[in-house]
C-alpha cells in the first residue's frame, strides 16, 4: 500500500517496489483539493483499501480497534494544538529540536498510548516553564519562524543556534499548524480522511499555497512574534522548494521580516 499523501514522487516509487517484490498492491489516491467532494472521494479510497487488505491478508477489518486508534489520534491532535499555543510565550519554553521530534513522534506513533504520553509530557513541561517565567535558554535574542523540516542529520545545528546566538525557532507551521478536525465515531473512514486533510504538512504542501501555506506562515509569524524566518530548502522536495519565493515575499510584504534560505 502506498500513497502520495505529501510527496508526489512517491506515486511512482510504490509501484516499483510492488513490481520488484511481485506482490499485490494498492495505490491510495489523495486528491489535490480539499472540498467535500475530495474528502468523500478519499474516504471511498480508504474503503477500497480496507477491502484490498482484507482480500490480501485473509483477515477482517476490526472497526472497534480503528475507533480506539482514532480516539487516541484525536487526543494527540488536541495536545499538539495546545503545545503550539503554549510555545507562543516569551521567552520560548521549547527547544529548537522539539518541533521536529514532535512531528516524527506524531507520524510514527499516531493513535498510540505512547504518542499520547509523549505529547502530554512535552505539554506539561512547557506549561511548567511558562508558569515559572523561564525559557528553554537563558537569554533569548532572536525569535525565528522555521519553514519546512530542518535536516535530521544536522539537528546539532539547532542546538548551536540556541547556545551561540540565542536564536529560538518559536514558530514551525509545517509541523504545528493543524486544520479543523474532530473525530466522528459514526463515520470512521470519513474521520480518517478528514484527518489526512487537516495534517499540517499535508494540507500546506498539496496546495494551492495561497489557501493554506501562505496563510499559516503569516498567522504564525504574527502570533509567535518572530523577528525573521529560516526556510530549510531540501532539494529532494519539489513542492517545498517551489514555494520559497512565495513564502519570502508574503513574509516581507505582510509581516515585514526577512527570510534566509538554507539550501540542503
Amino acid at each position: 500500500v502506498w500513497s502520495h499523501q505529501i510527496c508526489d514522487n512517491s506515486a511512482k516509487s510504490g509501484g516499483l517496489v510492488a513490481e520488484r517484490y511481485g506482490v499485490p498492491s494498492f495505490f491510495l489516491d489523495r486528491p489535490y483539493g480539499a472540498s467535500e467532494e475530495d474528502i468523500n472521494y478519499y474516504a471511498a479510497e480508504l474503503g477500497e483499501m480496507v477491502s484490498f487488505l482484507e482480500e490480501s491478508s485473509g483477515r477482517r477489518m476490526d472497526w472497534d480497534r480503528l475507533l480506539e486508534v482514532l480516539g487516541l489520534a484525536q487526543q494527540m491532535t488536541t495536545l499538539h494544538r495546545e503545545i503550539n499555543e503554549i510555545k507562543q510565550a516569551v521567552p520560548s519554553p521549547m527547544a529548537n529540536r522539539r518541533g521536529s521530534q514532535l512531528s516524527n513522534i506524531g507520524w510514527l506513533m499516531a493513535g498510540t498510548w505512547e504518542g499520547v504520553n509523549y505529547f502530554t509530557k512535552v505539554r506539561d513541561e512547557l506549561k511548567d516553564r511558562v508558569n515559572r517565567g523561564v525559557g528553554f535558554i537563558q537569554q533569548e535574542k532572536h525569535r525565528l519562524l522555521g519553514v519546512f523540516p530542518p535536516p535530521p542529520i544536522k539537528w546539532k545545528l539547532l542546538d548551536w543556534m540556541e547556545k551561540e546566538h540565542g536564536a529560538v525557532v518559536v514558530a514551525d507551521p509545517l509541523n504545528f499548524h493543524w486544520g479543523e478536525w474532530e473525530m466522528d465515531a459514526a463515520k470512521p473512514l470519513d474521520s480518517l480522511a478528514r484527518r489526512y486533510f487537516a495534517l499540517p504538512t499535508s494540507r500546506q504542501l498539496h496546495g494551492p499555497a495561497a489557501d493554506a501555506l501562505l496563510k499559516d506562515v503569516v498567522e504564525d509569524a504574527w502570533k509567535h512574534r518572530v523577528d525573521g524566518a529560516i526556510y530549510w530548502a531540501n532539494i529532494a522536495c519539489r513542492q517545498g522548494c517551489a514555494a520559497i519565493k512565495s513564502v519570502k515575499d508574503v513574509l516581507r510584504d505582510r509581516v515585514g521580516i526577512p527570510t534566509v534560505v538554507a539550501d540542503s
